[in-house]
């Protein structure tokens, strides 16, 4: 009879601390703030790309985004300054954001709206990278 309760008592806890974890809602205004964020690249012809930068989100759709890359064929370019990007949020919270010139993202927003993680989906090259919220870069 006490396995019986602690086995209720135990079920009961994972079914509300789930259900808790799961429901979530975000919306265009929940992507607000600046994310440092690293990426990589692989291209068909197997150049590898490392970038770094800034994502800038404010809360209503549009954006823009910094970055420096350096690739494995010893390219480096950092003058990328204000590319302008728009963005959309659902209620899962997932995002997409397409940068000026059309490269694609989508992923998701975790830890409370500190961190993003996404994977290019215009099909151009295979690029993943994350993000974490900053600030003072606002």
């Amino acid at each position: 009879m006490n396995r019986l309760r602690i086995f209720a008592a135990t079920a009961v806890s994972l079914v509300m601390f789930t259900a808790r974890g799961y429901s979530a809602s975000c919306s265009i205004a929940t992507l607000k703030g600046s994310y440092a964020y690293q990426d990589t690249q692989e291209d068909p012809d197997g150049t590898k790309w490392y970038i770094v930068g800034y994502l800038k989100f404010n809360g209503a759709g549009t954006g823009s985004t910094n970055w420096i890359f350096h690739n494995s064929k010893g390219s480096i370019e950092n003058n990328q300054v204000g590319v302008p990007l728009t963005y959309t949020v659902d209620q899962t919270c997932t995002f997409s954001f397409t940068q000026q010139g059309g490269l694609t993202f989508s992923g998701v927003i975790s830890n409370n709206t500190n961190e993003l993680n996404y994977v290019e989906t215009t099909g151009w090259e295979f690029r993943r990278g994350s993000a974490k919220k900053v600030t003072g870069r606002d």
